[in-house]
């Protein structure tokens, strides 16, 4: 009772230390265990909180118990056991409604919207008169794309309180997948006016922000959304890291990691975020560091194993990926995604013995795929056997008639054949026009082998279905300046209004200013671009060129040396050389 009172009075440390006194003497109460597991886990101790429910559960199997674990285990990031506790909570207690609607979350996050509505259905009937039920079944039937049905419900949970602020918020969602932006926003602002604290509305906003590509207002709402969301609501800090972290804003994304960590140090999905900051700031020891504590946290959660895994590969820690992925295999054998995944590891490792066998195994797994034949072609590369190589990537194609199995082909195929690489290509695009991916790999290759006017046309032809580009829009603008093309300054502008932040964008910018006479805007965006990334050769030999044309020859000679120095190969290397020798 006395713990009772302080969790009333938000004194959750009080609360805690009294429970677990209490606990020390009446370890089977399950009562004060549930009480104690559910302030640990407002305080953002999902791990702590995981750990008392499962010893609750082992005491007493009760749905109440069995849907705060699941709660718990997806605080603690633990998705395939948090599922298997909620399903046991809500199947035998429908009833359970913060159990059924995590479920339901989900379900939909997942794509199982046909199961999403099953758990959301069973708790309207059970309950038909909460708001809350019917406002799940109303997100279970937008998951499912029925529009109609999701109003339908949604309209059902405001009649049954018309007060519940949530229910506005998935109106207007369902405005925004309607096209409807501006009711959208008019529903929000009714939210906030009564409640300026709304997390769910606050969250809203800044997506409406971030999909009008209006960012700093979007990073405003976000932050407003985080400053009022409790310490086990992580997702307007994760939302902002991964807006930061697409924006190419590393230096933004570490602060706004910095919300997370301190609401919640140990959680997975904190731990990940961190990890992708760190790779994002040119930190990968941090981020070894940060994904072996996040391996060791996941336990034997064999999916979250391997998204651990690839990280670590982009970490290049490749021995500790191999050891998650052992731990993951060890627990679930057949597993598809740790099986593909190690057999790159053991490639990258020079174990082709073994990769080479594991990629066998896979084909006769799964004989209808195309992965297997790709993971051998794979090791062909690795022995340097091409032909074998682009057999076994042709095969991949047949099996599985996807553009990465194409790009793949496409790319091997245009180290040796470039005429049968662009007829791949070409072939592809005649009844799939408007794929993006195709399109700018053939738009590359062009460019690469100097044919500029069809890589022109190409990357046109892209930026027609996708307008702000960026990465297309910089490859554009360097065919333009290499053309002598005067509107490659007006596309790299373009190109880095779209993604301000990135080195090679920055860079980009600055020698299309430099080709166009503007020295000062260029030399500006030059320094940037080389403080982002000192160790971009092309940076530094663009630099030092528009040092050496406005007469800073010692400052020039310091950056052609520079460029030379990074043992990288560069188009401008010859250039590079030639110049410095110039300035001798």
């Amino acid at each position: 009772m006395l713990a009772e009172i302080y969790l009333s009075e938000k004194n959750i440390d009080r609360a805690i230390e009294a429970l677990t006194n209490y606990l020390r003497n009446h370890p089977n109460d399950v009562q004060a265990t549930h009480l104690l597991a559910s302030a640990h886990l407002s305080q953002g101790r999902a791990t702590r909180a995981t750990a008392l429910m499962k010893e609750a559960v082992k005491k007493r199997d009760m749905p109440p118990l069995q849907g705060l674990l699941g709660m718990s285990l997806v605080r603690d990031g633990k998705i395939s056991e948090a599922v298997s506790a909620l399903e046991s909570a809500v199947a035998r207690d429908p009833g359970q409604a913060q159990a059924g609607a995590t479920l339901v979350s989900i379900y939909i996050q997942s794509g199982q919207a046909d199961k999403a509505i099953r758990v959301a259905e069973a708790m309207a009937k059970d309950q038909p008169t909460s708001a809350q039920a019917h406002n799940v079944l109303g997100a279970a039937r937008a998951a499912k794309g029925d529009n109609p049905g999701a109003r339908a419900a949604f309209t059902k949970a405001m009649e049954l309180d018309p007060a519940m602020s949530s229910v506005q918020v998935n109106l207007a969602r369902l405005d925004l997948a309607t096209g409807a932006a501006d009711a959208a926003i008019v529903r929000l602002n009714s939210v906030l006016t009564k409640d300026p604290r709304s997390v769910e509305a606050l969250s809203e906003m800044g997506r409406i922000h971030l999909r009008q590509r209006k960012f700093d207002d979007a990073q405003r709402w976000f932050e407003k959304a985080d400053d009022h969301a409790g310490l086990d609501n992580l997702e307007p800090a994760l939302t902002l890291v991964d807006m930061q972290l697409s924006l190419g804003r590393p230096e933004q994304a570490a602060e706004a990691a910095k919300r997370l960590v301190t609401k919640a140090p140990d959680a997975i999905p904190v731990l990940m975020a961190q990890a992708r900051v760190f790779l994002a700031n040119g930190n990968p020891a941090s981020a070894r560091t940060t994904l072996t504590r996040a391996a060791t946290q996941a336990n034997y959660n064999a999916p979250l194993l391997v998204q651990i895994a690839q990280m670590q590969v982009l970490s290049g820690h490749l021995p500790g990926a191999a050891y998650t992925l052992d731990k993951a295999l060890s627990e679930q054998p057949g597993l598809l995604d740790a099986q593909v995944l190690m057999t790159e590891v053991e490639v990258r490792q020079g174990e082709l013995q073994k990769a080479q066998q594991r990629a066998r195994q896979i084909t006769l797994s799964f004989p209808k795929r195309g992965v297997g034949h790709s993971l051998l072609a794979e090791v062909a590369l690795a022995r340097k056997e091409t032909a074998s190589a682009v057999e076994s990537f042709r095969r991949a194609h047949q099996l599985d008639q996807t553009s990465k199995t194409l790009l793949r082909l496409h790319s091997v195929l245009a180290s040796t054949d470039a005429r049968a690489a662009q007829q791949l290509a070409e072939q592809w695009l005649k009844t799939r026009p408007r794929d993006v991916a195709v399109l700018r790999a053939l738009a590359d290759a062009q460019a690469r082998n100097g044919n500029y006017a069809a890589a022109k046309r190409g990357y046109g032809e892209v930026l027609a279905i996708t307008p702000s580009d960026a990465e297309v829009l910089n490859n554009l603008a360097n065919v333009m300046i290499l053309t002598k093309d005067p509107q490659a300054l007006a596309t790299a502008e373009r190109a880095l209004a779209a993604r301000p932040e990135a080195p090679n964008i920055i860079g980009t910018a600055g020698w299309a200013a430099f080709h166009a006479g503007q020295n000062d805007r260029a030399l500006q965006l030059l320094r940037d671009a080389r403080l982002r990334d000192p160790t971009n050769p092309d940076t530094r030999y663009f630099l030092g060129k528009v040092l050496a044309t406005v007469g800073r020859q010692g400052e020039a000679r310091q950056e052609l040396q520079a460029a030379l120095a990074t043992q990288r190969s560069f188009a401008s290397a010859k250039d590079a050389q030639n110049l410095l020798e110039t300035l001798k």
